[in-house]
């Protein structure tokens, strides 16, 4: 019979709980704090742990005293496993360089042995022959083996076989995209584009002008101006004498983007009386600043660049040509070009319409705020009496 008391080693279980593992122990719930110092066991490493929080936590009780080895069991007769297979030969290392070792000097020749005893002489009979003596020792122990020679020169190239036979011709590669069409024969500057733009005009209908039914054209301080198709072939724009500056023009929006440039064939046409300004015209909307480029008369015909705070106030003469004396002595017609880059804006004028001379280039910003919105044709007088013609063949974006 057992006597069991709570302070007796003997039968006594200290374990309040007991786990397969340790996951069926560290995820136990549950816990309360009441539990905390109690102990569990964990059946399959048969380690206590002890109840350090309720979340939960455990710390391994650590055992007592180790006991005394045990003796030694008796060896087992296990069989020997199977030979595994032979592992893979490793790769043959690189070969070593040769060495440059110097060939040693040739061995002396070894001395001549004696020479044996000749036999004596027969009575009657001719004696037997003497023996042969030995051969003499050799010589010393032969040199090693000098090094190779070099590699003696390449032979002749031989004969060239007989050429191969040609192979199958391959298939044919797909045509290649059409090419543009080439410009139309006999061509001037002065034929009209085969695809004009919708900027250009060859001012042969009135349709086109200010008020016309297909109207591309809008006026700028009009006053008294009036545009006219001539001929069916020009145009002419007149600026009603006046006694100060003001400028009369027919414009349109500049294209969207850039690059673009414009060009137009036109002339002078007005009494040789000094202030007379035509050409093209470049026109900030928003600030009214104004850039025309054209044959102009004062003291004779010339070529005139001028900036404009408005129609009516001018501002300065920004290049001329020639810089002094005057372009033609009578009216003559001249090509004007403005291109405009996005950043710059260049002036170029033309006697044949093929070879054009920069005038001048400036940056956009250099007079306009922002940039010119709207481009055209110009006309201006300050005499009174003498009104201004600008005559124009034809106005031309590309």
């Amino acid at each position: 019979m057992s006597i069991l008391h709570q302070n007796s080693r003997l039968n006594h279980q200290i374990e309040n709980w007991t786990y397969a593992n340790a996951a069926a122990r560290t995820g136990a719930t549950g816990f309360v704090t009441a539990d905390i110092g109690k102990v569990a066991y964990q059946t399959d490493t048969g380690v206590y742990y002890r109840l350090t929080d309720t979340v939960p936590t455990w710390a391994a009780l650590s055992g007592g005293a180790t006991g005394p080895t045990g003796p030694t069991g008796a060896t087992g007769v296990g069989t020997t496993g199977a030979t595994g297979p032979t592992g893979p030969t490793g790769p043959t290392g690189p070969t070593g360089a040769t060495g440059a070792g110097v060939t040693g000097p040739t061995g002396a020749t070894g001395a001549t042995g004696p020479t044996g005893p000749t036999g004596a002489t027969g009575a009657g009979v001719t004696g037997p022959t003497g023996a042969t003596g030995a051969t003499g020792p050799s010589g010393g122990p032969s040199g090693p083996t000098g090094a190779t020679g070099a590699t003696g020169p390449t032979g002749v190239t031989g004969a060239t076989g007989p050429t191969g036979v040609t192979g199958a011709t391959g298939p044919t590669g797909t045509t290649g995209a059409t090419g543009p069409s080439g410009a139309g024969g006999n061509r001037t500057p002065d034929t009209p584009p085969v695809s004009p733009s919708a900027f250009d005009d060859e001012f042969t209908s009135s349709a086109t002008l200010p008020g016309g039914g297909s109207a591309i054209w809008s006026w700028l301080n009009q006053g008294g101006a009036t545009a006219a198709i001539l001929l069916s072939n020009y145009l002419d724009l007149t600026a009603p004498g006046n006694s100060g500056d003001s400028l009369r023009a027919i414009i349109q929006a500049v294209p969207g983007s850039t690059p673009w440039t414009i060009t137009a064939k036109l002339a002078c046409d007005s009494a040789m009386t000094n202030f007379k300004s035509t050409g093209l015209i470049l026109y900030e909307s928003g600030t009214g600043k104004i850039k025309q480029f054209g044959p102009s008369y004062t003291n004779g015909y010339l070529l005139a660049l001028n900036r404009w705070t408005n129609t009516t106030t001018f501002d300065a003469l920004d290049a001329q040509f020639p810089a002094t004396g005057q372009l033609f002595t009578e009216q003559r017609t001249i090509y004007c070009r403005i291109t405009n880059d996005g950043t710059n804006l260049t002036f170029y004028y033309s006697f044949d319409g093929v070879l054009f001379l920069q005038l001048f280039q400036e940056a956009i910003t250099a007079w306009f705020t922002t940039a010119p919105t709207h481009m055209g044709l110009v006309a201006d007088t300050t005499q009174a009496l003498v009104p201004c013609d600008l005559v124009c063949d034809w106005f031309r974006k590309t």
